[in-house]
């Protein structure tokens, strides 16, 4: 990813972030989730069972014949898009260990990208906290489990996301300091 895409991203997370927070009391909060996240399997899917169902005119000619393999995936994200859409009541406890595993891989990744940075940038060793926070919780949301953690997972979820967004920008603008300053040799790694 190039620095832009980091800095976007860690945006789109603060704001993410913030609106689980605002939103947590809300009723229908994860079931609004999933059928978001129905719509987003169920659009592409569709769109892409059209396309390799029914190739263009310049496609045939340039040899391009419907895909079994495609059609099958693509025709399942539609089905699944539906179900989702349907009955989101039903996968409302799976966005919970999604949620805490979406948590780990952030801290992961954020610990990868940290990690390497650390002495060639000289980040100050809190920077770690943050990751290694944000794997903790995850594991915590999926071994306390959906039935308990429901009603407090929009805020832990909200919190964890507006903690990692605001330790990435504080990176991502330190980083692009030191860069600044001349203290980077060799290659770059960036922050995640």
């Amino acid at each position: 990813m190039n620095n832009k895409t980091y800095l976007y991203s860690y945006l789109f997370t603060l704001i993410g972030g913030v609106l689980m927070v605002v939103l947590q009391n809300r009723a229908g909060l994860f079931e609004a989730i999933t059928i978001i996240i129905g719509i987003m399997f169920l659009v592409p899917g569709l769109l892409m069972f059209i396309r390799t169902a029914f190739p263009t005119k310049s496609a045939k000619v340039a040899g391009v014949k419907p895909s079994v393999p495609a059609m099958i995936v693509s025709g399942a994200a539609v089905v699944f898009g539906i179900v989702l859409i349907a009955a989101p009541h039903l996968f409302t406890n799976l966005l919970v260990y999604a949620f805490g595993a979406l948590m780990i891989i952030c801290g992961i990744m954020q610990l990868a990208n940290f990690s390497p940075s650390m002495k060639s940038l000289g980040f100050p060793w809190w920077y770690m906290a943050t990751p290694v926070l944000c794997i903790a919780i995850g594991v915590v949301v999926i071994v306390i489990g959906a039935d308990r953690i429901l009603n407090l997972l929009a805020l832990i979820t909200g919190i964890v996301l507006i903690v990692y967004g605001v330790n990435g920008l504080i990176g991502y603008f330190d980083r692009s300091s030191r860069m600044k300053r001349g203290g980077v040799t060799g290659r770059v790694v960036s922050v995640d």
